[in-house]
């Protein structure tokens, strides 16, 4: 419910008050895993399919509005999530020791770079992983 009927029940709550405010701009954070599934995470990965097709129908629903609405897509995020979906600090630790990550920093700095483009300017999506990596790894 976190990762798809949240999002589209914020967005239900407050659209019309942005639509009548003329401006304003939806940020949604997916996964790479709304784009390549996790194997394992057959759960999570349907909850982002579903947020990333819920975003690009209410992007239709918007073409005629000055709203914008992005989704930012990261690859492995050094959070507290991992450690919590894994029991503890020593098997997170392990998954950020074998893989490159991003920083919640890394994000934020998207999401900024996105909020702050012209009015004119829609970017639709952001895919963003660490550099030395062609894709996000797929497999356990």
């Amino acid at each position: 419910q976190v990762n798809t009927i949240a999002p589209m029940a914020l967005i239900r709550t407050f659209l019309p008050g942005v639509l009548r405010a003329g401006h304003g701009h939806i940020v949604n954070v997916l996964s790479m895993s709304a784009h390549r599934p996790i194997p394992g995470a057959s759960a999570y990965s349907g909850t982002k399919y579903a947020l990333n097709g819920y975003s690009l129908a209410a992007r239709m629903d918007l073409v005629d509005t000055p709203i914008r609405l992005t989704c930012i897509s990261p690859g492995l995020v050094k959070t507290e999530l991992l450690e919590s979906a894994m029991r503890g600090k020593e098997a997170s630790g392990k998954v950020y020791t074998a893989n490159s990550h991003l920083n919640p920093a890394d994000i934020a700095d998207n999401i900024l770079y996105t909020i702050t483009r012209p009015s004119h300017v829609q970017i639709a999506d952001i895919q963003v992983f660490p550099t030395n990596l062609v894709a996000p790894p797929t497999s356990k």
